[in-house]
C-alpha cells in the first residue's frame, strides 16, 4: 500500500481465510475515517484452515493496529469462533493462539489501541443478499483470501461512499460474495476462462471436446476439473519457461 490514510477513533477489521489441500489465502478488509483497505495474501506453508484463519486475524491486527493512534479502539470482526472465544475469554486460551496473536496485542498495548475481537456469522449467515453489512465486509474478507489463494497478491486503498459495494465488485471479478459462495464448488464459462487466463472461446472448445467436466443443468464446471486445467497450463508455462532459459551450444 502506497499510501495511508490517517486512521482514528474506531477501526473495524474483517478477517477470513480460504483453505483446501493444496492452497490457502488469508484476506483482511479495515473499514475507519471513511476509508476502505483491501489485502490478500496467498499463506506460504499450507497446513490447516486454522493457520490460515490466525495469519489472516494477525496480518489485519497488525495494520489495523498501525494505523490507529492512542485513544483508538480496534475491532475485529471474525467468523472463527475459536479466535472469537480467545478474545472474549471464554475458553481456555490456547497455546497456539497466544503464540500468534499474543505480540499483536502487546504492540497495540504500546500504542494505546484498545483491540476487541467479535464474532459475526460469516457468508451472510446464509442470506444471499447480504444486507447486513458486517455479513458483507466479512464476505469480501473471504473473496480477498480466494483471490490470494489461486496464488495472487491483491491490495487496495479506496474511500468508502455511498456506491461502496459496486465500487468494490468492480475492482476484480471475484469480489462479489454472493457469486463467490456459488464458486466454492463451481466456475461459469466466464469465471473458468478469467480463472485460468485464457480465451472464452477456449474454454468453450474445451467443454465441447470434453477435456473438462460440464454441469449441463447449471452450465458449471466443477473446480476440480478447473483446477486439472489450471495444472496442466502451469507444468506447460514451467516447461516452456526452461527452454527458453536454456543456454544453446555451438
Amino acid at each position: 500500500m502506497t499510501e495511508r490514510p490517517n486512521i482514528e477513533n474506531i477501526i473495524k477489521v474483517y478477517t477470513d481465510a480460504s483453505h483446501d489441500r493444496i492452497s490457502s489465502g488469508m484476506g483482511f478488509v479495515i473499514r475507519a475515517n471513511g476509508f476502505l483497505i483491501m489485502q490478500g495474501m496467498p499463506v506460504d506453508e499450507v497446513t490447516t484452515s486454522k493457520d490460515g484463519e490466525l495469519s489472516a486475524a494477525f496480518h489485519g491486527l497488525f495494520q489495523a493496529i498501525r494505523f490507529g493512534k492512542k485513544g483508538s479502539r480496534v475491532i475485529l470482526k471474525t467468523d472463527f469462533l475459536p479466535l472469537a472465544d480467545f478474545g472474549s475469554n471464554t475458553l481456555m486460551k490456547s497455546d497456539d493462539y497466544k503464540d500468534m496473536i499474543d505480540p499483536v496485542l502487546e504492540m497495540a498495548a504500546e500504542r494505546g489501541v484498545d483491540v476487541e475481537i467479535q464474532h459475526i456469522r460469516g457468508h451472510g449467515g446464509g442470506e444471499e443478499n447480504y444486507e447486513d453489512n458486517d455479513a458483507w465486509f466479512n464476505g469480501i474478507a473471504h473473496c480477498l483470501a480466494g483471490i490470494a489463494r489461486s496464488g495472487s497478491d491483491f491490495s487496495h486503498v479506496m474511500e468508502e461512499g455511498p456506491n461502496i459495494r459496486e465500487e468494490v465488485e468492480a475492482l476484480h471479478w471475484r469480489l462479489n460474495p454472493y457469486k463467490e459462495g456459488l464458486r466454492r464448488t463451481s466456475l461459469d464459462i466466464e469465471e473458468t476462462a478469467n480463472e485460468l487466463g485464457i480465451r472464452k472461446e477456449f474454454v468453450q472448445a474445451l467443454v465441447a471436446n470434453g477435456h473438462v467436466h460440464f454441469n449441463t443443468e447449471t452450465l458449471r464446471i466443477p473446480l476440480y476439473s478447473v483446477r486439472a486445467i489450471k495444472h496442466q497450463i502451469d507444468s506447460l508455462k514451467r516447461a516452456e519457461h526452461g527452454q527458453n532459459s536454456g543456454t544453446c551450444r555451438p
